[in-house]
């Protein structure tokens, strides 16, 4: 069963609006400009689905969701009449506060808890890829037919595994430390642009 996490940001206008803040908006960013947008974030967990009538396409059903909180402070701006308030409500308290990647963790581990006989795949982006050692991971990029070696952080994975020109299998190695992977083909070689964190 193959699954897949990502956050999306649903903006919203307004004063006081519980949980909600001010988050990065891919859609309107680019490389050189970051945007922030103000508005919810949601951590969405979806499984991935080929119809009969497509059998190469995959299409994504929602199926779990968590609202993503940031950290509560004590920040005040000028309200109306200048006078100092509150601009955000329900934020996350620290026994409340969950990242992103922890807020994945929880829905996969509940999808997984329903399905204990079957093998659950799950796909994301760098920014939620962490995993303990021995863990299989699928490294998804382009032009990796032929990968010769997997790194992480410097450690070489022992065993991984050509999935396709897009994907490679990879068991985190012993010794392996939060950081960059490297895969090598013999086109060169390709490093995320986040760390893997090793738990």
């Amino acid at each position: 069963m193959v699954g897949a996490v990502d956050d999306t940001l649903a903006r919203k206008s307004g004063r006081h609006i519980w949980g909600a803040g001010m988050h990065h908006d891919p859609l309107r960013s680019t490389q050189k400009r970051p945007f922030f947008a103000f508005g919810h974030n949601f951590v969405v967990f979806s499984l991935q689905v080929a119809l009969p009538f497509a059998p190469n396409k995959y299409w994504a059903f929602p199926i779990l969701v968590r609202m993503y909180r940031k950290r509560q402070t004590h920040q005040r701006a000028p309200g109306k009449g200048g006078k100092l308030e509150s601009k955000q409500t329900g934020q996350a308290t620290p026994q409340q506060y969950r990242t992103r990647p922890e807020l994945a963790l929880e829905m996969i581990q509940t999808v997984a808890s329903w399905i204990p006989d079957r093998v659950l795949r799950v796909l994301a982006d760098s920014e939620y890829a962490a995993g303990d050692v021995g863990q299989q991971v699928l490294l998804w990029g382009s032009n990796l037919l032929g990968a010769t070696a997997v790194n992480f952080n410097g450690t070489a994975a022992t065993t991984f595994k050509v999935a396709s020109v897009q994907g490679v299998y990879a068991d985190v190695p012993n010794g392996a430390t939060t950081g960059p992977i490297t895969v090598t083909t013999p086109n060169g070689s390709s490093t995320t642009s986040q760390s893997f964190t090793v738990q």
